[in-house]
């Protein structure tokens, strides 16, 4: 075997460890965020009326872990893309691809910090809830908003070193979209420094919701324009949220049924004329 031949399959096999370790924390992020929903101490004995409170209890958790569980996959995705372009990696992929997985291990403490001081009852208004869920929610945003910058920094140096790192560069634009991840490149900091100012403020609960909300809201926009056959494929839940937006009007009616019948009869007598 040829020295080149060799340094090849080492340089596979170390490209396939830093993937699989990857994999690996991701998995162990989505196993401890579940085995932090348990049933409250007692409920054994409890009577119908306290068995339906603890369900609602957890009910929210599990809620919060679905979200959770979708926007983790949603970034291992994300990463399985970038990642299946490389040939090589150097010290300075290893130290931003640790940074990205070290903003992921933050999901699991940030919505543990959320829910700490959450009750249902306290859930009917978002405006009466304690100054501990908002900066809580406030922490599970900035973790989000993190995340996407570092991806966006790992897409950014991966079209820079593209020769030395990536195969197939010559589409590998189009690909990573970097239309929008060079925009979220400066609007994800730019959106936590907002965040921070407003933690300066007692502001309700619902204030660092409609800061994400806003940021998911830009960037879907963004990528429906730059992008939008790739926007079409989403998760299940975004077909699903399509799909009823695109139907809603069209409810079948008499008027709609007699138009398209003589449509198909007029379509009919042309072929056959």
């Amino acid at each position: 075997m040829h020295i080149n031949e060799e340094e090849e399959i080492k340089k596979e096999f170390q490209l396939e460890r830093v993937i699989l370790f990857t994999d690996a924390v991701f998995a162990i992020i989505l196993t401890i965020m579940v085995l932090d929903i348990k049933l409250p101490e007692g409920l054994k004995n409890a009577d119908l009326r306290s068995s339906y409170y603890a369900f609602k209890q957890i009910a929210i958790r599990l809620i919060a872990y679905f979200i959770t569980f979708m926007l983790v996959g949603r970034f291992w995705m994300a990463h399985l893309k970038l990642f299946r372009y490389l040939k090589d990696y150097d010290r300075n992929l290893l130290v931003l691809n640790l940074a990205f997985l070290f903003s992921i291990t933050l999901f699991p403490f940030a919505i543990s910090t959320w829910l700490s001081e959450f009750t249902l009852g306290q859930f009917k208004d978002f405006t009466s809830l304690p100054v501990q869920s908002a900066w809580g929610f406030e922490l599970y945003i900035a973790v989000f908003l993190l995340t996407v910058f570092i991806h966006s920094l790992i897409a950014w140096y991966l079209l820079r070193n593209r020769e030395q790192l990536c195969v197939h560069t010559s589409n590998l634009e189009n690909e990573l979209e970097w239309k929008v991840t060079q925009i979220s490149l400066f609007l994800a900091p730019a959106f936590l420094v907002v965040l921070g100012f407003l933690n300066f403020f007692k502001l309700p609960f619902i204030t660092p919701m409609i800061v994400g909300g806003i940021f998911g809201f830009i960037m879907d926009k963004l990528k429906q324009h730059y992008y939008p056959q790739s926007s079409n494929r989403g998760l299940v839940m975004s077909h699903l949220y399509n799909y009823a937006k695109n139907n809603r009007f069209k409810i079948p009616t008499t008027r709609n049924t007699i138009k398209k019948r003589k449509e198909a009869e007029a379509r009919k007598k042309e072929e056959s004329d």
